[in-house]
């Protein structure tokens, strides 16, 4: 028989799909889980580019004040000041205001007006650093609370418990007392679960439900998926 045959007296097959089907996960979804940051995530964005540019105005200023140094070798005090204010150029630094303000009257009288300039640029950068930090640490705890809310909620969902106490009898026995702090072990395990249940559906994992295709009786939906 010919290839040409053979597909000629082949039965056509029409595709059926399986009575069941993945439907969610523990029953928790995704609007349940919402951890985004967004307010701290473009604070970040600004106080990462406000840092990258207070790193390369310090640099700068640095060899500035390295210069500047042996001119004040007959003031003893404006020269401290001045060592301490270039060790305040390093990335995080912050220098004191009593030393900038030394250092500016040093700097009258011995820099030029294009380095003085610097000076300014690189203590205003360093200002506008240290005060989107500070918002920086204000959003992220005002948002890790919520986070840290949505979390507790989570947990104390029925089918999620469920499916958290099977996949991890230690961390199920202890839901109700569990710390989800931000960065605390409790709320890595939590969150990890967490957005497993709502992201990632898989028949082979007990935090995934299973219902009948076609069939959406709420009664059918509710139930848990087990391993034979």
């Amino acid at each position: 028989m010919t290839q040409q045959t053979m597909h000629e007296t082949e039965a056509p097959t029409i595709p059926e799909l399986s009575d069941l089907r993945v439907d969610r996960v523990a029953g928790l979804s995704t609007e349940d889980l919402s951890l985004t940051l967004d307010e701290t995530i473009l604070v970040e964005a600004e106080l990462t580019s406000r840092e990258k540019e207070s790193e390369r105005l310090g640099e700068l200023v640095s060899e500035v004040l390295f210069g500047l140094v042996p001119l004040l070798q007959e003031d003893p005090a404006a020269r401290r000041r001045t060592l301490a204010v270039r060790r305040s150029t390093r990335p995080g630094k912050t220098p004191r205001p009593e030393d900038i303000a030394e250092v500016r009257r040093a700097a009258h009288e011995h820099l030029d007006a294009g380095d003085r300039e610097l000076l300014d640029l690189w203590v205003h950068a360093v200002r506008a650093r240290d005060t989107t930090r500070e918002r920086f640490m204000v959003k992220y705890s005002s948002e890790a609370e919520d986070a840290q809310r949505v979390i507790t909620a989570a947990a104390h969902q029925e089918s999620f418990a469920r499916g958290v106490a099977h996949a991890s009898p230690s961390l199920g026995a202890c839901l109700d007392s569990v710390d989800t702090t931000p960065y605390t072990q409790g709320s890595r395990g939590l969150s990890s679960y967490a957005t497993r249940a709502a992201f990632k559906t898989s028949p082979f994992s007990e935090l995934t439900t299973v219902t009948h295709n076609g069939r959406p009786d709420p009664a059918v939906n509710s139930c848990m998926w087990r391993p034979a």
